[in-house]
């Protein structure tokens, strides 16, 4: 089970205590039901993990998101809509972001770091430029690795 579906498990477990505390403190004249104003807390869950993503990518690629262009503004938010479809926790953004810097020794865009977000899970064998040529010819020529090792 995801992350997603772990808090929508969560959230829906706690769905009738909710509705006994909106009951409890919502006004006679209040314009919305009990109902939807569960509906509201359970919507700002999700937006909550989105702003917390966007947050997290923007300080760690850009440093913050000040005089951001619209256009760029739309490859962040495409970014972290992929990250939410998967449940990405923010705090993993700071360390697949080093783990890419490490690997292709160039700092990602946001779409650079989602499209390897699986192989940035694990921290990179750091190899010096010399040998990662020497692996790639190796694994080009369909050389195995243990001749490669053995070069």
């Amino acid at each position: 089970m995801n992350n997603k579906e772990k808090a929508f498990q969560w959230l829906g477990e706690y769905q009738p205590d909710l509705i006994k505390i909106v009951g409890k403190y919502r006004k006679a004249d209040h314009i919305l039901s009990v109902e939807e104003i569960v509906s509201e807390v359970n919507k700002s869950s999700e937006a909550t993990l989105n702003q917390r993503l966007f947050a997290s990518l923007t300080r760690t690629i850009r440093g913050n998101w000040d005089n951001m262009p619209q256009n760029e503004r739309g490859r962040y938010n495409q970014a972290v809509s992929q990250l939410a479809d998967i449940s990405a926790d923010p705090e993993d953004i700071p360390i697949r972001y080093k783990h890419y810097v490490m690997k292709y020794g160039s700092t990602p865009t946001p779409q650079a770091l989602v499209n390897n977000w699986g192989d940035l899970a694990r921290q990179p064998i750091n190899l010096s430029k010399d040998d990662l040529a020497k692996l790639n010819k190796s694994a080009r020529e369909g050389a195995s690795l243990e001749d490669w090792a053995n070069e």
